[in-house]
């Protein structure tokens, strides 16, 4: 029997990396980074 969840993903930042501190193209590079790395975290552990 197939079972589904729910989960919610998100990021914080503190010190020089904050969000607040960062400028709007800062913040979707970094975004862009983080997404990356959960892609590939996901394709490492992820079992399907």
């Amino acid at each position: 029997m197939a079972t589904a969840s729910l989960s919610t993903i998100h990021s914080e930042y503190i010190s020089g990396h904050s969000f607040r501190d960062m400028d709007a193209d800062e913040v979707v590079e970094q975004t862009r980074e983080d997404l990356a790395y959960l892609k590939l975290m996901l394709a490492k552990y992820w079992f399907w």
